[in-house]
């Protein structure tokens, strides 16, 4: 049975089907000879202005220039995604054509969820002076391809879930051609490389990974679910560390080196901004212990107090995670770590964190040697060889882990 809405787009009521696709043909302003043709999204029904700081040095102080924020309630939500372009039309209700309509305004499209009386509506911003609750909100035929994009990237999805890579990879590209930015179909391209990476340790491999995570970051604003979004942050993090893990040996102290551990610092710090869980935690520790470890051989003063700081947000980063890792939140990443469950339920690839962990706290280590500091040290011992233990369990046989494996080696044997 179909649900209906009442339109006042014309003078008398008339009802509408869901989801119809209605057509409106729009001119931008009223000298237009050729209007363009758009479809129906929905009726605004509020407008306020956008929460944001005002400048109050701003010589034009005196004019409240914070974007507007429109909730529309969707009546067609084909081909809408977050991060796209719609228009705010106007039609005069003594016409009877959707062609009278006039486009006023312009929004982008925020979010998209279930409202508790509206039903589902989208929230978008803009500059929207001649705005008012009842106008309509259209969206141009090009975007019918994002419809057409999510399916076929949802087709790249299932062959990728039944290991067909050289499918998915089709499929995935196809959906990149029908929207070039479909931020979701870059991750899940990434996501299959790194996969691939994983199994064939292929370096090649490694580069398309990040090459695609590249494009999605720059497109990180058109995601539609925060997990999405935080599940993307983490897998670009590991994929990175990776390559830098294997490029640092290499170039050292390059500029190169530096930038990416600043990129690491980065989503480390954006995955803070929308989750709590450890994980986010130890991705930020681990990049602030190698930006400490690229500053520690500098000598003018102002590389020497980047290393300070860097060393100061480790230890306070590793004691913080060293405090709350026994909760009761982390359950399953401490089964994991007690050997209770065979696979790890974390992004994070845990023996990269251990290593960290035990490489900061042993130079910590060194550093004590007055008699009175002799508690400390040796409950520092202690610590240093309980994750030392842990570190050679969790690495076991493992030929990736091995040039790491022969450092912790080195550093439990002088432990010991």
């Amino acid at each position: 049975m179909k649900k209906y809405l009442i339109s006042v787009f014309f003078p008398f009521i008339s009802i509408i089907p869901k989801d119809q696709t209605i057509y409106v043909y729009a001119f931008e302003s009223y000298r237009s000879v050729y209007p363009k043709k758009t479809i129906l999204v929905g009726e605004i029904k509020s407008k306020v202005k956008r929460a944001e700081i005002i400048d109050k040095e701003s010589p034009i102080k005196e004019y409240d220039l914070r974007k507007d924020q429109v909730t529309v309630k969707v009546i067609n939500n084909k081909g809408l995604k977050v991060g796209q372009k719609l228009y705010v039309v106007y039609k005069d209700p003594h016409h009877e054509k959707f062609k009278n309509a006039y486009i006023v305004g312009e929004i982008t499209v925020v979010s998209i969820l279930n409202h508790p009386f509206y039903g589902l509506v989208l929230t978008g911003v803009g500059n929207l002076l001649r705005v008012r609750e009842g106008f309509f909100v259209v969206r141009t035929l090009e975007s019918e391809n994002i419809e057409a994009a999510y399916l076929l990237k949802r087709k790249g999805d299932t062959y990728f879930n039944d290991g067909n890579y050289e499918k998915a990879i089709q499929e995935y590209r196809k959906a990149i051609h029908k929207d070039s930015d479909l931020v979701e179909a870059y991750v899940s391209l990434g996501k299959l490389y790194w996969t691939i990476y994983l199994k064939e340790n292929s370096f090649i491999d490694l580069q398309s990974t990040l090459q695609q995570f590249r494009i999605a970051w720059k497109l990180k604003d058109k995601f539609r679910y925060n997990f999405d979004y935080y599940e993307f942050i983490n897998y670009y993090f590991s994929s990175l560390l990776e390559y830098f893990l294997i490029e640092k040996y290499k170039k050292p102290k390059h500029p190169e080196t530096l930038a990416m551990l600043l990129d690491l610092l980065s989503l480390s710090e954006e995955c803070e901004k929308i989750s709590l869980s450890i994980e986010c935690k130890m991705a930020k520790g681990i990049s602030n212990f190698y930006l400490m470890n690229f500053y520690s051989s500098e000598s003018n003063p102002e590389e020497r107090l980047k290393y300070d700081y860097y060393k100061q947000e480790t230890g306070l980063i590793l004691k913080s995670i060293e405090e709350e890792i026994y909760k009761e939140n982390y359950k399953k990443l401490q089964q994991f770590l007690n050997g209770e469950l065979k696979e790890s339920t974390s992004y994070i690839d845990i023996p990269q964190y251990e290593f960290v962990f035990i490489k900061y706290y042993y130079q910590l280590y060194q550093n004590l040697k007055m008699p009175e500091q002799w508690k400390e040290i040796q409950k520092l011992k202690e610590l240093l060889l309980k994750h030392c233990d842990l570190f050679f369990t969790l690495t076991k046989e493992q030929e990736k882990y091995q040039k790491f494996n022969l450092e912790i080696l080195e550093i439990y044997n002088k432990l010991r």
